[in-house]
């Protein structure tokens, strides 16, 4: 008995395989830390480069090394979505809009 799959399924289990099906896993844990940024992050711009992200401080992070630390990700405010990328970043490199 012959099992055919397409091209683009057998992609998705090459990818499963290597990465133990943690790759669904990795997207949705990605997906809600996205979500509650932009769902609970203050909008502030960035004094480096004057775009706007969502915020949010990380109280563990900045009593733990003695710096004030945030979360934050790049937003669009007109399309209310995120970015694609989440960073660290010292909360003074933040001001509020």
């Amino acid at each position: 008995m012959k099992i055919i799959i397409s091209e683009k399924q057998y992609d998705k289990l090459n990818e499963s395989i290597n990465d133990g099906g943690y790759g669904d896993r990795w997207h949705h844990e990605r997906a809600a830390l996205k979500k509650y940024l932009v769902n609970f992050g203050q909008p502030m711009f960035s004094r480096e480069n004057g775009k706007l992200y969502k915020v949010l401080y990380d109280t563990f992070l900045s009593s733990s090394i003695g710096i004030n630390y945030c979360i934050c990700i790049q937003w669009n405010s007109q399309t209310n979505e995120p970015g694609e990328v989440i960073y660290v970043r010292a909360y003074d490199k933040f001001r509020p809009i």
